[in-house]
């Protein structure tokens, strides 16, 4: 069953920044990835690939500018963060970044070609292309830390991670209204276990719940000894995974 808003408190960092500069410029990444996806969800894969080139290259380089849009809000966006950010979530967020493009331009590959992918393949796929990483790196920025490299090797930490991660599955009516039912596990369980969408649908019901029970289990076991900073990081992942799942439902209302 899953646990209802009440079981995950909000850190008190979420509700302190709701004024400051931390959310403003969150608030501006979100927005930003947003258009990106827009964007590329009308392109081919050359295409998406040059526009995920100039996001990631105004991300990396304060020099560079090719004098687009695109290039210039990153820019904006780029500025503003590295100037609150700690160093090591703000390598991670710019490894991230290259990650999601890629991913991106391989989506609009796939779609051009009508191709889907199998579970296995799709699962880490998923996991970039839907920028939900990119968020997870915001949630760190947003409660002012900087975690080492060693606490994402964790194993507690890992899993919370990772179930938090996955838990982005509902997005299959928003895609198959663009016609882009490829890029959903609905359409990969329908195609590879040959199911019905109903069936497909109480699959992803049942692994959901799953995911929830391992995040929970994950976070009971993280150890003290890794500090107060991965704590509230998890904590703040549980909140991020509820309000999804209420958004989603919201949405569909």
């Amino acid at each position: 069953m899953l646990p209802s808003t009440r079981q995950f408190v909000i850190p008190d960092l979420f509700v302190a920044s709701t004024q400051n500069s931390y959310e403003v410029n969150s608030n501006s990444k979100v927005n930003l990835l947003f258009v990106l996806d827009e964007v590329s969800d009308d392109q081919n894969g050359k295409d998406a690939r040059a526009t995920g080139r100039i996001f990631v290259q105004a991300m990396q380089d304060p020099d560079w500018d090719d004098g687009s849009v695109l290039a210039k809000i990153t820019k904006e966006f780029a500025k503003r963060f590295l100037r609150l950010a700690g160093p090591k979530n703000a390598r991670r967020f710019s490894d991230l970044c290259e990650q999601y493009t890629q991913c991106v331009a391989r989506e609009a590959e796939l779609r051009e070609r009508g191709d889907v992918l199998d579970l296995e393949s799709f699962i880490p796929h998923r996991r970039n292309n839907s920028a939900v990483l990119l968020c997870f790196a915001l949630a760190e920025y947003i409660l002012g830390i900087d975690l080492d490299d060693g606490v994402y090797e964790d194993s507690a930490f890992n899993d919370a991670y990772w179930a938090a991660c996955d838990f982005d599955v509902y997005s299959y009516d928003m895609e198959q209204s663009k016609g882009h039912t490829g890029n959903n596990i609905v359409t990969v369980l329908m195609n590879e276990k040959n199911l019905t969408l109903q069936q497909a649908s109480d699959y992803i019901g049942a692994y959901c719940s799953s995911l929830v029970e391992r995040y929970l289990t994950a976070k009971a076991r993280l150890s003290p000894s890794l500090g107060s900073g991965p704590t509230r990081y998890i904590e703040a992942l549980g909140y991020w995974m509820i309000g999804n799942l209420e958004n989603k439902n919201d949405s569909c209302a």
